[in-house]
């Protein structure tokens, strides 16, 4: 646990050293951008229910839910807060949340289960039912129910020594993990045996995520130091491993240390969050699509549940006196918080591709074919939950005013 939190505290101080000499580099679009009230305070973690109803926000002073709309609905005063030890998730239907080492209800945060174990808890199985973390030897990955706290499953990892946890594929097969630092290892999930073994030249660093079909995994690498090199900043370069294939690609270089990435819901996109930056990439085209750059270093992004928008959280305690973020060479003003949200690369093909995963009936589709952004967004506005999930109608009513905004 101690080289897994002195690693984020490396990244941190790196973060700390590249942004104060950072200066804003103009693109030719501006994105939709929107502040979100959660209190002038850095941002731990946060995440979405995959329903997209629910959001939970970790920060200093506490845990609060937010709806869609974010309008509170429970708060709970933060147990522990040192925000490296912060870490939590909302369960796949947004019904509980881990907070540590221990599960909560979404609707009360009032704890209803703890978990004998020294790491935070890791990911949920995709029903909910198990979620992962590391064992106390620190050579296994433990398993817990998630109704009853009980022990499920013990999956030995032999020699491998984990210092945080396993990345858990989305269909639960497989874990990812990383042996020495130069070597990507694959386990099976059922059996604990390694499938897969990736050997790199370059360090592999702790930003490790799978696509959620499960066949490709993105990762960081940085070549180590030459003996005798110092006051150099570390540049990063992202990969894509196949595991299927066993092929690798290379995706982008002289990056800042990269904390984390995500993919979208249909695996056409890859978001990842560097110390002062948030790139996006086309991953049909292998193409870099946008950069997010800021003043505030980037601590956390995600996709909403519908990848129609990126949230963005900032660790705010570095700015005492300014909560202002750029993107793109537009400045907005923060009074209320450090959470943003921004459309990526908004099109017409975008919004029909969430109308069509969300379900909406024709003639609401008909509406962005012929490009009446104006009717579509009335028409999207006067549906009701039980017509609409509340991610979706979130998503297209962001992508739609993004598109209106790019036209004007």
């Amino acid at each position: 646990m101690r080289t897994y939190l002195s690693r984020w505290l490396l990244i941190l101080l790196i973060g700390i050293i590249g942004v104060s000499g950072f200066r804003t580099e103009a693109q030719q679009s501006l994105p939709t951008v929107t502040a979100t009230p959660i209190g002038n305070q850095s941002i731990y973690w946060f995440d979405w229910s995959d329903d997209g109803t629910k959001v939970a926000v970790a920060t200093a002073n506490g845990i609060s839910v937010y709806d869609s709309s974010f309008h509170l609905l429970v708060s709970r005063p933060q147990p522990d807060p040192t925000g490296l030890r912060s870490f939590g998730s909302l369960s796949p239907d947004g019904s509980k949340l881990t907070a540590l080492r221990e599960l909560w209800d979404s609707q009360t945060l009032q704890t209803l289960l703890q978990f004998d174990t020294i790491y935070p808890l890791g990911k949920w199985s995709n029903d909910g039912k198990l979620i992962s973390t590391v064992g106390h030897d620190s050579k296994s990955i433990v398993l817990y129910d998630t109704i009853t706290g009980e022990l499920v499953k013990t999956i030995s990892t032999g020699d491998l020594l984990l210092t945080f946890n396993p990345v858990w594929s989305p269909d639960n097969t497989r874990f990812a993990i990383t042996e020495g630092k130069r070597t990507l290892v694959i386990i099976d999930a059922s059996s604990g045996q390694v499938v897969a073994r990736y050997p790199y030249e370059e360090l592999i660093d702790i930003a490790i995520s799978w696509s959620h079909d499960s066949k490709q995994i993105a990762y960081t690498g940085f070549l180590e130091p030459k003996p005798g090199t110092t006051g150099t900043m570390i540049k990063n370069s992202v990969f894509i491993t196949n595991v299927v294939t066993g092929q690798t690609k290379h995706l982008a270089s002289d990056l800042p240390p990269i904390l984390e990435f995500d993919w979208s819901k249909d695996d056409t996109q890859l978001l990842a969050v560097s110390s002062k930056n948030v790139y996006v990439w086309d991953m049909i085209r292998d193409e870099h699509l946008e950069n997010y750059n800021v003043l505030t270093k980037p601590f956390h992004a995600k996709y909403s549940p519908f990848s129609g928008q990126i949230m963005m959280g900032f660790n705010l305690d570095w700015y005492k006196s300014s909560a202002e973020f750029t993107f793109q060479g537009a400045t907005q003003h923060f009074l209320n918080g450090g959470i943003q949200t921004v459309v990526p690369a908004p099109s017409l093909e975008k919004l029909h591709s969430i109308a069509q995963n969300c379900g909406l009936p024709s003639h609401i589709q008909q509406s962005i074919a012929a490009n009446q952004l104006q009717t579509f967004t009335a028409q999207v506005s006067d549906l009701t939950d039980d017509q609409i999930p509340a991610g979706c109608k979130a998503d297209l009513l962001a992508v739609a005013a993004a598109l209106e905004a790019k036209s004007q």
